[in-house]
Parts: C-alpha cells; structure tokens; sequence
C-alpha cells in the first residue's frame, strides 16, 4: 500500500514534469518568434527611418527649387511690368505721333512713313509683350508643379511618420 501510494506519486509527479517540459518549450518556441518579429520591427523601422530621410532631403531641395523658382517668377513680373510701362508710353507716343501725322497731313506732308514707323513700332511692343507673357506662364507652370511634388512628399512623409509610430509602439509592447 505505501508502496502503491510512492508509484502513484511518482507517476503523477512524472506526468507534472511532462507538462512542465512541454509548457517550458512551447516558451521558449514563444521567444524565438517574439524575437525574431522584433527583429523584422527594427529592420522596417530602420528602412523607414532611412526612406524618411530621403524624403525630408527631397522636400528640402523642392523647397529650395520653389524658392528659385519664385524669385525668379518675381523677376519676370518686375521685367513685364517694366515692358507693361513701356507699352503704355509707346501707345502715348503713337497716339501723339498719329495726331502729329494727322497734322503734317493737313499740311500736306505724307502720312505713309509716319504710319509704317508706327505700326513697326507697335508691332515690335506687341511681340515683346507676348514673349514676356509666355515666360511669365512657363514659370507660373514650374511654380505649380514644384507646389504639387512638395504636396505630394508631405503626404508621403506623414504616412512615413505613421508607420514609424505604430512600429515604435510594436517594439514597445514586445520588449
């Protein structure tokens, strides 16, 4: 009987020990998995981090190219302004000079010559107008799309920024 009694405890025992074995495996197969999903967080973090960098390096010189690209949008409107000026003291001049052709055609002098300088003179305005407008456009266009690609890295950047948290976080509640 106290042997019968020794034989149950040892088996009970036995059957204790087998559970404890496979619970401390389970574990340990538990750690290496936690182990290796932080390990996979910490690479993607860091490939974040470095795509992050490449895109604050991208916005900073779309950022500087918008900065040219402003200055010299400011130009172009000082210079069209400077030719706005300009056409309107050749239109005062080719209204004087056509009231002045008018007159000398009254006394009997020819309004042909008088008319071609004029009408050279106001054509040669009109073309530089249209070339300054054009070039006011183009760099209007170049503004709006340095505008749309710094639009576009930011967004990029707050979703960077995003990811980067949660993975923050991840390491954190696994460590």
């Amino acid at each position: 009987t106290e042997l019968t009694g020794y034989k149950k405890n040892i088996v009970t025992e036995q059957q204790r020990n087998e559970q404890l074995t496979m619970l401390h495996n389970k574990l340990l197969m538990d750690i290496c998995t936690v182990k290796k999903h932080v390990q996979g967080s910490v690479t993607k973090r860091e490939q974040l981090k470095t795509e992050y960098s490449k895109f604050t390096k991208i916005l900073q010189e779309s950022e500087v190219s918008l900065s040219k690209a402003t200055t010299e949008r400011n130009v172009k409107m000082n210079t069209v302004t400077a030719i706005r000026q300009q056409i309107e003291r050749e239109a005062q001049e080719l209204q004087r000079l056509q009231e002045s052709m008018y007159e000398y055609h009254q006394k009997g002098l020819t309004m042909d010559k008088s008319a071609q300088y004029s009408e050279k003179s106001a054509a040669r305005t009109r073309r530089q107008a249209q070339e300054l407008e054009f070039e006011v456009a183009n760099v209007e266009n170049d503004i709006s799309l340095k505008l749309l690609e710094i639009s576009k890295l930011e967004t990029k950047i707050k979703n960077l920024d995003g990811d980067l948290v949660i993975l923050d976080q991840d390491i954190r509640e696994k460590n």
